[in-house]
């Protein structure tokens, strides 16, 4: 009994400095910060809605200090993480006072990530012990992908939906192997509260669900009889109404949230009533002694009709799919840096040999559940995402792309075979696994077009390299029948993993993420901070027209009004802005659509064409007339022009149009 208590008591130290050591790798950017600046756009909008709730107690119906002359539709956002930026500094201002908002969004993105790393380590603990949970702690907390988005000053939301998912998963998980009926109805009302917290959150937030709904699906095919379908009903009836009803959202999603609603709320009610058809089908006298010993049979024929439905519904939606297609290939969205295709040395750089370790440990750990079937595509998955750049040299990018959706596809029917040839009950340790599997499959398949999601990979990527060291540690040992010696593997393999280049090293460049990786923006002492000050000191109640960039720091630091911004509300306005405002035949057309979106000055940026309208006249034209700065105007990168409409300037409701380009 001492032992077992003096080890709990060195694995919660040993935990709490894992989380310390995370937390002071990721605030090391603090000092740097030039006051009342973020380090990416984003802060700057949650920054600036939390701003608004705290003045107003509420966001409004429509914020017109953005998007004008219509404002943003605020009903269609989800914005719980504004909300939660302005509860938390009220209730943290009542007892110090000199923090601010502005504080609390700094650091409360670093509170949130800490929180669910320890979170994650200690169901980690319960289930493989303390060797996995305190390695994949200090993997995590290390990891330069991991770091970049939850350091101080970044301000966006990713790292409070992590802390949600996290607790979603891990909370589900705990009840479905608690026993007594209390307990689990607790646990599953407290999985089904965050998320709704999730889904009120992020419109992404679905994909997280996706892991819940896989590992019932593995359930529903390695079960006999439905036993505990009343709790999956309540988990379902826990969020689904709320969201429905509370966030419009999920009722009338426009653009990229058009099909929130089906993803979200029909496919937890699609799984439930499939569990309920086959509870049906294996109780009523006519059908329950014919299909008894087909139970499994039925499940996969069921989830089987499933997948054919969501491929019905994919093929109908081809038109709407096709939209999101189109707008995800304009000129806008390829400048979205982080919308980017990840090449090899973008993995290197952020994971180090970390995740080379945990595709070989993953397609090993499917290899040792004696399915080929589901090792060869993974194995193929991980060729094609992390090699994708040097396959795309020798073979040609189409062939890649096909090769992957192969994978992709033979991955998930490999998985839906495994779990239907499952002969025994799935323990706690499979189902954890079979979570973080799932949850290194799904974000680094989205990473693979989208580097801006591998921040998301990271918690799987640190299990599995921990899992792989061990695997070594165990062989090691077995190899010099020796367990010490196996001690010494282990703690030889993390170090090298940890510090030295061949393998890796990525721990070398912890600090570096914190700090350099990304800068402030626009900088303290830069040209288009000084250009925001001089707007905030001598523009007073102006709409600026600028490139969408520069639209949420327009908004805080320079305090006036916008008609575009980062967050693409209707891309086709900034398609149109520079279609008619950078590519204008004339100075009339310019005119024209900056009158009808209410612009009183045009901020041209570095981020704008070089070739754009008043690049091409840098003096001006009659209605537009140089305002800052004024000594070097002509030979300034930054330039902020006033303007003045002619009489004969009217509005044009052709340059509202919210239709996609066809291209």
């Amino acid at each position: 009994m001492k032992t077992t208590r003096y080890k709990n008591l060195v694995s919660c130290l040993l935990l709490f400095g894992i989380l310390f050591l995370a937390f002071w790798i990721r605030i090391q950017s603090a000092e740097t910060l030039p006051d009342g600046q973020f380090l990416e756009n984003d802060g700057y909008f949650y920054y600036w809605q939390a701003n608004t709730i705290v003045e107003q107690g509420k966001l409004p119906p429509r914020d017109m200090h953005r998007w004008l002359p219509l404002g943003r539709d605020n009903g269609l956002l989800l914005s719980l993480y504004p909300h939660l930026l302005a509860r938390t500094y009220k209730a943290v201002n009542l007892f110090f006072k000199d923090v601010s908002l502005y504080h609390v969004s700094l650091y409360l993105p670093t509170i949130c990530f800490v929180i669910g790393l320890g979170v994650l380590c200690l169901f980690l603990y319960s289930t493989f012990g303390a060797f996995v949970a305190n390695t994949t702690g200090i993997l995590i907390a290390t990891l330069p992908g991991t770091i970049g988005r939850s350091t101080v000053g970044f301000g966006d939301r990713d790292c409070w939906c992590l802390l949600l998912a996290i607790v979603v998963i891990v909370t589900y998980l705990i009840a479905l192997q608690t026993q007594t009926p209390r307990k689990r109805t607790a646990w599953t009302l407290m999985s089904g509260f965050f998320t709704l917290l999730g889904g009120l959150s992020w419109e992404g937030f679905g994909a997280f669900l996706l892991i819940i709904y896989a590992i019932e699906i593995w359930r529903f095919l390695t079960s006999e009889r439905e036993t505990d379908i009343l709790y999956y009903l309540l988990w379902v009836c826990s969020f689904v109404p709320a969201l429905y009803l509370i966030a419009p959202a999920y009722r009338r999603g426009e653009f990229f949230a058009a099909h929130l609603a089906a993803f979200v709320l029909v496919l937890p009610i699609a799984i439930l009533a499939m569990r309920a058809l086959r509870h049906l089908l294996l109780t009523i006298p006519q059908t329950a002694e014919t299909l008894k010993s087909h139970s499994r049979k039925l499940a996969l024929g069921l989830t089987v009709f499933m997948l054919g439905i969501g491929l019905v519904y994919f093929f109908t939606q081809l038109k709407n799919f096709g939209t999101t297609t189109i707008l995800l290939n304009t000129p806008l969205m390829q400048t979205v840096t982080e919308l980017q295709n990840p090449h090899f040395n973008f993995w290197t750089g952020r994971y180090g040999s970390g995740f080379i370790i945990a595709s070989i440990a993953l397609v090993a750990g499917a290899y040792y559940w004696k399915r080929l079937i589901l090792a060869l595509p993974l194995c193929l998955f991980a060729l094609t995402t992390f090699a994708r750049k040097p396959i795309d040299a020798l073979f040609g990018e189409l062939t890649t792309t096909v090769l992957f959706f192969v994978a992709l596809a033979a991955c998930v029917l490999g998985y839906l075979y495994t779990a239907f040839c499952q002969q025994k009950q799935t323990d706690k340790a499979q189902l954890a696994y079979i979570f973080l599997a799932l949850w290194f499959f799904l974000w680094t398949a989205l990473s693979r077009d989208a580097m801006r999601y591998d921040f998301f990979i990271g918690i799987s990527v640190a299990f599995f390299t921990a899992l792989g060291i061990k695997a070594f540690a165990a062989a090691a040992g077995n190899f010099v029948n020796n367990t010490r010696a196996g001690t010494i593997a282990a703690t030889t393999a993390l170090v090298l993993i940890l510090f030295w280049a061949p393998t890796g090293g990525h721990a070398r460049f912890s600090l570096y993420a914190s700090e350099q990786m990304r800068a402030a923006i626009p900088g303290q002492h830069s040209q288009i901070n000084n250009t925001f000050y001089w707007i905030k000191t001598n523009v007073k109640g102006g709409v600026v027209a600028a490139h969408w960039r520069s639209g949420s720091q327009l908004n805080v630091l320079a305090g006036v009004k916008t008609i575009t911004d980062q967050d693409h509300y209707i891309p086709n306005w900034i398609y149109l802005y520079n279609q008619h405002v950078h590519h204008a035949a004339n100075e009339r057309e310019a005119l024209e659509y900056l009158k009808t979106h209410e612009a009183t000055h045009i901020l041209i940026t570095p981020d704008d064409p070089h070739d754009s309208f008043l690049n091409r006249n840098p003096l001006g034209n009659r209605g537009f007339k140089p305002l800052f700065p004024k000594s070097y105007f002509d030979t300034s990168s930054i330039k902020l022009w006033e303007i003045h409409y002619p009489p004969d300037i009217e509005v044009d409701p052709k340059y509202l149009e919210i239709a996609v380009p066809k291209e």
